[in-house]
């Protein structure tokens, strides 16, 4: 609230888009966070240990009979819960940025919003596009039906 007041002292408007990504922990891809990892000036034993964490590990279904399924490796998700997992997100979310300097992104976990305002250089469906564009790149899904528009209008005394 307090950017989008910030640019309502030089907007009439200010659109808000709240962007959710579904079952983002659930569906990260272990080699895209390793890729992302390995780019950052890590401690080799530091990397070394998350990608003894990530990698070889295997998961059994037990049906409601007793019965179980195969065993099946585990090459996503980030293990929410764990100390790790929250660093985790925030690597696999550090390169996601607006087009326009003039727009702003805030990203909690999962959830991502968008400011853009009146006077822009880069409109809300351009941002947009890029936000959908990042996570068809990095593995993830938006979850349209949780995304939603907010319009902020500067106050008006006479109302």
């Amino acid at each position: 609230m307090h950017h989008a007041t910030l640019m309502l002292e030089n907007n009439s408007y200010v659109r808000c888009l709240l962007t959710d990504f579904s079952n983002a922990f659930d569906i990260v891809k272990h080699t895209i966070i390793l890729s992302k990892l390995s780019a950052l000036d890590l401690l080799s034993s530091v990397l070394n240990w998350i990608i003894a964490f990530l990698t070889d590990r295997a998961q059994e279904c037990k049906t409601t009979d007793g019965r179980f399924s195969a065993m099946n490796p585990i090459t996503c998700s980030i293990i929410q819960g764990s100390d790790i997992g929250p660093t985790l997100w925030i690597v696999m979310a550090s390169d996601l940025r607006c087009i326009s300097d003039m727009n702003l992104l805030f990203k909690y976990a999962d959830d991502t919003n968008l400011l853009v305002p009146e006077n822009t250089n880069v409109d809300l469906v351009d941002e947009f596009s890029n936000i959908q564009e990042w996570a068809d790149s990095n593995g993830m899904v938006i979850n349209l039906h949780k995304t939603k528009e907010i319009v902020l209008h500067r106050p008006h005394p006479r109302r």
